[in-house]
């Protein structure tokens, strides 16, 4: 979706985020869709916890949908479609939001491509020197097990059992691509390098690492069902 949208509208130079899945938060490491965007040079702004004001025309927005669309009136999927499509015209070209302006008139520049994306072409904009930059300001609180491991992107950490139970802080070293862990005075423990901080995990979405998961044996019967 996003890819649709800046092949139409080009690159942004920032994205407004809520915290949670899948763009996670300003006090966690960014999960791999929040990783992309960095990638693209698209700037992160976290919106605050609890705030919604702080995102409010996006807000009022939603809010507009239902009344404005009538989604019970729509037959079907393409025409709901349709008239979000008409809602945003609307909303965009006909309803005076800025004086007595409409806001493309208050911002011709909405029509400008400042930016322009190519998605066939998206390896030769996209830049892991972005990531690392952006991740080497970063710094992340985790709590040692009690044998001596902490978690990154669910890729477990040594630390030493010496720190069992004791917080800890990561930083990301862009010259050396690896994770350094420091004590609660800010001195260096150790440092594991960064395997899923790569071009090829970041763009399939694959930087965690995932968890198997477990499946009960399933019977011949329960198969027949299914099928």
């Amino acid at each position: 979706m996003l890819r649709g949208l800046f092949q139409l509208w080009g690159l942004p130079e920032r994205v407004r985020l809520d915290n949670g899945s899948p763009w996670g938060s300003s006090a966690d490491l960014p999960p791999a869709l929040a990783l992309w965007l960095v990638g693209l040079g698209i700037g992160l702004v976290y919106n605050p916890a609890r705030t919604p004001q702080n995102n409010g025309v996006v807000e009022r927005f939603h809010g507009l949908v239902e009344p404005w669309g009538e989604p019970d009136k729509c037959p079907n999927l393409a025409a709901w479609q349709e008239r979000l499509d008409w809602i945003v015209r609307v909303q965009r070209e006909r309803y005076p939001a800025v004086g007595n302006r409409t806001r493309l008139e208050a911002f011709p520049g909405l029509l400008v491509v400042a930016r322009p994306y190519d998605g066939e072409h998206e390896a030769e904009q996209w830049r892991l020197e972005r990531v690392k930059d952006y991740l080497a300001h970063g710094v992340w609180r985790r709590k040692v097990d009690k044998v001596g491991r902490i978690s990154i992107y669910n890729r477990p950490l040594g630390v030493g059992r010496a720190y069992k139970r004791q917080d800890v802080l990561v930083t990301f070293d862009a010259q050396t691509n690896e994770w350094v862990i420091h004590d609660s005075h800010s001195e260096e423990i150790t440092r594991q390098p960064a395997g899923g901080i790569t071009a090829t995990a970041i763009t399939n979405l694959e930087v965690s690492h995932r968890k198997a998961t477990k499946h009960a044996p399933t019977s011949d019967k329960t198969m027949c069902q299914t099928t």
